[in-house]
């Protein structure tokens, strides 16, 4: 008998030829430390002017100016903005949106923001806005506050690949739908971060915690499937939990296919279910794949000092081909490619520039 556990990408991502479409979690009810230390901030007040975040910029990390942080509308965009919010809405208290990027430009600026969206990464944000804070210190959920924000005026959203926003993942916002998948090691360690626990089993799990009440707390014992439950209701995790799959059963597709997932990514375990001559075709196109992000690779490093090696191979196929055309030094010779004219030949040179007759 074999035991597995259902696990799901993080958030869908939607494709056109110039652009990804991805949903995007901006702000929760909760205690966030950000630049003005912990802050309470709630749905009453951010739902007030909710409309204003649509067509906001999206910048890659905050704009700042002599290490001083400035609206985004003090900065050269062609060197922070890869994209705009659309659809926003609040949704079970959360301010929620699609953000739209911009591929070159997001390639041109930070290519890891594209990695980490292509590849399902925990992609965290954070709001820049003007707010109100009444400074009024208190606590919320056993987080201790030092003021409660009571407006916002929306500047830009901010995606921090390799950084931590204010309202973190672990809080519930970032580039994600509003539920996560988790196996039952994820949940475990969830609930062990959360609630300051050491269980080692799910079963054993005691939150001391009532459902109903966050801000009054009380030791509840619950069981796998009230843990399940509980994570699904209040934090917007929805845990498949585990699923039995006997050798003398009938299996199905989708489960043949999730027990031979670990198979199915290992390129040489693949080849050797293929028959001979398709495996040969398989390895011909590997090998053809490879050598094309070698090259790829190896041009964006003459060009460019700003990625190391490992950082490139990270990277994806259409990350690098995008990234190599724009690292690419402008061709201002002769040797330029040519038109063919009525006039004979005539080489195709950048705006501006023209070849002397002399």
């Amino acid at each position: 008998m074999r035991y597995i556990t259902l696990y799901q990408p993080t958030y869908e991502v939607k494709e056109t030829d110039d652009k990804l479409i991805v949903p995007v979690v901006l702000m929760v009810e909760g205690v966030h430390n950000g630049s003005a230390g912990p802050v309470l901030h709630l749905s009453e007040y951010y739902k007030n002017n909710y409309q204003e975040w649509n067509d906001v910029p999206v910048t890659v990390s905050h704009p700042v100016i002599n290490d001083q942080h400035v609206s985004v509308n003090n900065v050269n965009w062609d060197e922070w903005v890869v994209g705009e919010l659309h659809d926003v809405h609040v949704n079970d208290g959360k301010l929620k949106a699609k953000a739209h990027i911009d591929k070159n430009r997001a390639i041109a600026i930070n290519p890891e923001v594209i990695n980490y969206i292509k590849e399902n990464k925990k992609l965290e944000v954070s709001i820049g806005a003007f707010t109100e804070n009444d400074n009024k210190q208190g606590a919320y959920g056993g987080d201790q506050y030092e003021s409660v924000t009571t407006a916002y005026q929306p500047d830009h959203l901010a995606l921090l690949p390799n950084s931590k926003g204010a309202c973190s993942w672990s809080d519930g916002c970032g580039i994600r739908t509003n539920e996560e998948n988790m196996d039952d090691q994820q949940v475990l360690q969830f609930l062990n971060e959360k609630f300051n626990s050491e269980a080692k089993d799910l079963k054993e799990f005691n939150i001391n915690c009532d459902c109903n009440d966050h801000d009054n707390p009380k030791p509840t014992n619950m069981e796998e499937k009230e843990v399940i439950n509980y994570l699904k209701e209040n934090w917007g995790i929805q845990v498949n939990g585990l699923s039995e799959l006997a050798q003398d059963e009938q299996v199905t597709k989708e489960q043949a296919l999730e027990v031979l997932s670990e198979d199915l990514s290992d390129l040489d375990k693949v080849k050797e279910l293929l028959p001979q001559d398709l495996a040969e075709k398989v390895s011909t196109g590997l090998e053809s794949y490879e050598k094309n992000r070698k090259e790829l690779i190896d041009t964006i490093q003459d060009n460019t000092e700003e990625f190391s090696k490992e950082k490139l191979e990270s990277f994806d196929m259409e990350t690098l081909q995008g990234l190599a055309k724009a690292t690419k030094p402008t061709d201002y010779s002769g040797n330029a490619p040519v038109n063919n004219s009525e006039n004979g030949i005539e080489p195709l040179l950048p705006a501006g520039v023209e070849i002397s007759n002399n």
